[in-house]
């Protein structure tokens, strides 16, 4: 936090920001929040939970708001990106480490009784045991995440990569071990994708996060597998599209957080309503 604030002070400095002119900071955290209380209840990629921010705020001299990432990326394009017109979405962020999800329901956003609306990455879609950070097994981010992409990969092949680029080159080359992994791998992510559409039935799937950065390659066949011949939805009922704000929706959106909880207590005893 200490490093965040001299980041912050510098930008200040840099591009001659009043002090009196900042409304706030957001901050887009990886796991379920209390945007009130401004408390980040769990983040298990990270390691840490029960994180009051309200404390943090006489360090910075600024009201902090906070927010899931998935949700504030969700924000973002319901109000900047490809979503401006669409009332009705799930935007799902597929990270290096996990996947996260914003729901939008008639323009707003849903968070659930406890907040934890969204944390579908832990939902099950295999039986193969493998122990997840959260304490249950088989969570759908340790088979769809980008680190699974590149795992599988690994131990497919033996070979180590040093990082998901290096999966799309070889992908790029037409690698057949990479082409086997990356139909298993998207398997796996329209599995989930598909349980989501079952249960929100919603107009619109965004796909966003690291994944976004690689649409040429995912897009169109995630959307075969995802569509593929069933009962229920078909491209008529939902359509599944790339974030255009890719991996930049997060911050946008914890930029957007003062205009979505415009009034929001600080614990700090200026006006925050400057300009």
């Amino acid at each position: 936090m200490a490093l965040i604030r001299h980041e912050v002070d510098s930008i200040l400095l840099e591009k001659e920001i009043p002090r009196q002119q900042v409304l706030g900071i957001g901050f887009s955290l990886p796991g379920p929040t209390d945007e009130e209380t401004r408390f980040l209840k769990i983040a298990p990629n990270l390691g840490i939970k029960q994180v009051d921010f309200t404390k943090y705020e006489s360090l910075f001299g600024f009201p902090l708001f906070v927010e899931n990432d998935a949700n504030a990326a969700a924000m973002a394009e319901l109000t900047l990106g490809i979503a401006k017109a669409m009332r009705s979405l799930v935007y799902i962020c597929v990270m290096a480490r996990g996947i996260g999800c914003g729901i939008v329901i008639g323009g707003h956003l849903y968070r659930g009784r406890s907040k934890l609306a969204g944390e579908i990455s832990h939902m099950r879609v295999a039986s193969h045991g493998r122990q997840c950070s959260c304490g249950w097994q088989d969570c759908w981010e340790l088979y769809a995440s980008m680190d699974a992409l590149v795992r599988m990969y690994q131990e497919k092949t033996g070979r180590t990569l040093s990082g998901v680029q290096d999966f799309f080159w070889a992908l790029k080359k037409y690698e057949p071990a990479a082409a086997e992994v990356f139909d298993e791998y998207l398997e796996y992510l329209a599995l989930g994708i598909q349980h989501i559409i079952l249960i929100q039935d919603p107009h619109y799937v965004i796909i966003g996060g690291d994944l976004s950065r690689f649409e040429e390659f995912f897009l169109e066949p995630l959307k075969e597998k995802i569509l593929v011949e069933n009962s229920f939805y078909d491209n008529t009922t939902v359509e599944i599209i790339c974030s255009i704000l890719k991996e930049n929706a997060f911050v946008l959106g914890a930029s957007l957080l003062k205009k979505f909880f415009p009034s929001m207590k600080s614990n700090m005893s200026y006006n925050l309503n400057a300009v």
